[in-house]
C-alpha cells in the first residue's frame, strides 16, 4: 500500500486516501467503461475549481508569450553583440567620419574625445532584460503548476516588471548621475531622431539612430511581455481565492505585522526608485548642456546582493503567511539578516553626509551641490531639483532600512507560530 501525498490550494501537504497498486489488487480488466463511471467522469469535470477550468488557456497564453519573448530576446543579445563590438573597436572607430557606428562614440564638442558610456551601459542592460523577462515566465508557468505558489510569485514578477522599466541598485542611497545604472526610462529620454544631429556628420549617424530605436522598442516588447505575465498571474492567483474558503484566505493574527511591514518594503522601494529615476533623466540635459550634446550618464548594469536579499526576504514573508511555514519565515529571516548586513555600510556613510554637509537644507544643499561636476555643472533651479530627488532617494531608503530591522523580529514571531501550526496539526 502506498500514500499518495499532494498539495493543497495553500501549499499544505494533504494525505489522499490510500491507493492499492494493480499487482496488490485482482488483475486490471481492460474494457469498455461502465456507465457509473462515466457518471463519475462528469461529475468530477463539474467539480473543478475556477482555476483547473481556465488553467489549460492560462498555460496556452504563456507558451505563446515564451515564443515571442524567445524571439525577441535573441534579437536582443544580437543588438548587444553589437554594441559589445563598438565597445571593444570604439578608439578606432572614433577615427572614422563615414561608419555609423562613429555616431555612438564620439562626444558633439570633441571630436578626438571616445565616449563608451552608451555602448557598454546597452551591452549590460540588454542582457539585464533578457534575464528578467525570462524569470518572470518561468516562475509564473511553475506558479500555474503549483497554485500554492501564486501569491508569492506576483511579487517576484512586478519586480521583474521594475526591474525591466527601471533599476537602481539599493547601494546607491544617493543618486549620483554616473553612478546610476541605465534604464529602460533613461534611454527612452536619451533616444530621439535627432538625438546625433550635433555631431555633423549628417546621413552617416541616420543608421545609428534606428539602431538605437529598435533596440529600445524591443526592450518595450519584453516589458510588454512581462505585463501580459504579470496580468495572467495575477488572474490565476484571483481563480485561486475565489475557490478557497475565507477563512483560509484570511492571514493569522501573528502575521499580520510581517505583512504590513512587507507592504511599507514595498512602497520604500517605489520612493526611492522615483527619485533616483527623476534625477537620471535630469542628468541627461544638465551633462548634454554643459558638457557633450551626446553625452549619456549612466552606469553599467550590475544585480546587486543587497536587492536580491530584500526581495527573497519579502516572498518568503508572503510565503510563510499563506502556507504557514517556519521554514519559508527563517528564510525570511535570513535574507533580512544579510539585507541588513550589506546595507550598514552604505547607509551609514549616506546619513553622515546629509548631517555634514546639511543636505536637508535649501542653504546647505547649495552649497554642496551647485556647479559640481557629479551633476553636470547644474544652476540653481537643476540644483534644487536634484536636492529634492536626493532626499526622495534617501527617505525611500531609510524606510525600508528601518522597516527591515523590525521584520527580522516579526519574521521570528511568524516562524514560531509557523511552528506551532504545523505541530496542531500533527
Amino acid at each position: 500500500m502506498v500514500e499518495e501525498f499532494e498539495d493543497d490550494e495553500m501549499g499544505n501537504p494533504l494525505m489522499s486516501r490510500p491507493s492499492i497498486l494493480p499487482y496488490e489488487h485482482e488483475p486490471v480488466k481492460y474494457g469498455v467503461s461502465s456507465g457509473s463511471d462515466s457518471m463519475q467522469g462528469t461529475k468530477s469535470l463539474r467539480g473543478k475549481t475556477p482555476l483547473q477550468k481556465a488553467k489549460p488557456q492560462l498555460l496556452t497564453c504563456l507558451r505563446c508569450l515564451l515564443a515571442a519573448n524567445t524571439q525577441i530576446s535573441f534579437l536582443i543579445i544580437s543588438f548587444c553583440v553589437i554594441f559589445a563590438y563598438i565597445l571593444t573597436m570604439g578608439r578606432k572607430l572614433n577615427k572614422h567620419d563615414d561608419d555609423w557606428m562613429t555616431c555612438f562614440v564620439r562626444l558633439g564638442r570633441f571630436e578626438k574625445e571616445t565616449n563608451l558610456n552608451f555602448v557598454q551601459a546597452m551591452a549590460a542592460y540588454g542582457c539585464q532584460v533578457v534575464v528578467f523577462a525570462n524569470i518572470a515566465i518561468a516562475t509564473a508557468t511553475h506558479a500555474l503548476h503549483h497554485t500554492a505558489l501564486l501569491p508569492s510569485v506576483i511579487p517576484m514578477v512586478a519586480y521583474d516588471l521594475l526591474c525591466i522599466l527601471s533599476y537602481f541598485s539599493l547601494q546607491h542611497v544617493t543618486p549620483f548621475p554616473t553612478q546610476l545604472e541605465a534604464t529602460l526610462v533613461s534611454m527612452t529620454k536619451y533616444v530621439h531622431p535627432s538625438m546625433f544631429n550635433p555631431l555633423g556628420l549628417g546621413d552617416t549617424c541616420d543608421s545609428a539612430v534606428r539602431f538605437a530605436m529598435a533596440f529600445t522598442a524591443l526592450c518595450y516588447g519584453c516589458l510588454v511581455i512581462v505585463t501580459c505575465v504579470f496580468c495572467i498571474a495575477v488572474y490565476a492567483n484571483h481563480l485561486r481565492q475565489k475557490a478557497l474558503p475565507a477563512a483560509r484566505v484570511a492571514s493569522l493574527r501573528e502575521t499580520r505585522w510581517p505583512n504590513r511591514l512587507a507592504r511599507i518594503v514595498f512602497l520604500g522601494y517605489i520612493v526611492q526608485l522615483v527619485g533616483k529615476a527623476s534625477a537620471s533623466i535630469l542628468s541627461i540635459d544638465t551633462f548634454q548642456k554643459t558638457l557633450a550634446p551626446t553625452y549619456y550618464p549612466a552606469a553599467p548594469t550590475n544585480l546587486d546582493p543587497t536587492t536580491i536579499f530584500l526581495v527573497v526576504a519579502n516572498m518568503a514573508v508572503i510565503r510563510g503567511t499563506l502556507a504557514r511555514s517556519s521554514s519559508a519565515f527563517r528564510l525570511g529571516a535570513a535574507s533580512t539578516i544579510m539585507y541588513l548586513a550589506t546595507t550598514w555600510p552604505g547607509m551609514s556613510a549616506t546619513v553622515t553626509l546629509y548631517w555634514s554637509y546639511d543636505l536637508f537644507t535649501t542653504h546647505g544643499c547649495l552649497n554642496a551641490f551647485e556647479g559640481s561636476l557629479m551633476w553636470g555643472l547644474p544652476d540653481r533651479r537643476e540644483t534644487l531639483l536634484f536636492c529634492d530627488y536626493s532626499r526622495t532617494s534617501f527617505i525611500g531608503e531609510l524606510v525600508i532600512f528601518i522597516a527591515m530591522h523590525a521584520q527580522v523580529k516579526a519574521g521570528e514571531r511568524g516562524a514560531g507560530i509557523g511552528v506551532s501550526a504545523s505541530s496542531s496539526r500533527g
